[in-house]
């Protein structure tokens, strides 16, 4: 709402948002901005929502989205490291300008946490031997629930834990542990960061972007690690807080004892 649809259409009057004026607005979505057909779609559909609401209490007399074409799904498929690279980008600290944007990789390597969970962590999210998920930030970097409303402990090699302990000592009284002077680091920085390491590694943008690369791509390696070296689709699912409701409460017995074998891969991938 705030990010795509109001900078578009909060002057216009509801009698003046038509078809035609959709259909340039989702040129602009996936042209100017850059998203992908799949995320265009979503966000056409919040509106269509509010805009029925506007039909059902008669300040329409159509919904204007009904006569709107949703756009053809050709996601472009996400990227991932090879083992060899990520293991020499995540070990080789020259690369990175950035050390809380490097934890914040390494941690995405090693659990598939998504960026809007690694930014929220708090200092009481650290516990004996792992990490508790429960939070993810918003477009404004405050505190909500995460994805999927899953609430998940994660286990972590001991290097990466004592990484994180320090990142909570030095973040003072702000109560996120990823912080620079009592402020939340923002998406960008991180990314960013990323990147530049990646380029100092060899993958220049140009690569980068044709092998579609990102901070996400952290999710897609490490579910590809775990199920190449045979860990259950279930466990995975549960790593990586990416299931049902249902799923998630069918699996919820699991303790982060039985995440051991989980843990022997990712000790793994940050050593040479």
């Amino acid at each position: 709402m705030v990010k795509y649809i109001l900078p578009t259409f909060k002057s216009s009057p509801l009698s003046d948002i038509t078809a035609a004026k959709i259909e340039a607005w989702q040129r602009y979505l996936t042209g100017k901005k850059n998203l992908a057909p799949k995320s265009a779609n979503n966000i056409l559909s919040i509106f269509s929502v509010i805009l029925e609401e506007a039909r059902r209490q008669g300040h329409i007399k159509t919904n204007p989205i009904k006569e709107v074409r949703t756009l053809a799904n050709k996601s472009k498929q996400r990227g991932i490291l090879s083992v060899e690279e990520a293991r020499d980008l995540l070990t080789n600290l020259s690369y990175w300008d950035n050390p809380l944007a490097y934890t914040a990789s390494l941690l995405a390597a090693c659990t598939g946490m998504r960026l809007s969970e690694i930014r929220a962590l708090q200092h009481s999210d650290i516990r004996d031997g792992y990490i508790h998920v429960e939070h993810s930030v918003d477009l404004h970097g405050k505190l909500k629930s995460t994805k999927t409303g899953d609430k998940r402990n994660l286990p972590l090699p001991a290097s990466l834990m004592d990484a994180l302990k320090k990142l909570s000592k030095l973040s003072g009284d702000c109560d996120r542990i990823f912080s620079v002077a009592g402020i939340p680091l923002g998406p960008n920085a991180i990314r960013d960061s990323l990147y530049r390491a990646l380029a100092a590694k060899g993958i220049k943008e140009e690569e980068r972007a044709k092998r579609n690369i990102t901070f996400h791509s952290w999710r897609h390696f490490l579910n590809s690690q775990l199920l190449s070296h045979g860990i259950t689709g279930e466990k995975t699912r549960k790593i990586a807080g990416h299931s049902t409701e249902e799923m998630t409460k069918r699996y919820a017995h699991f303790l982060v004892n039985d995440f051991a074998d989980v843990l022997q891969i990712t000790e793994n991938i940050l050593h040479t």
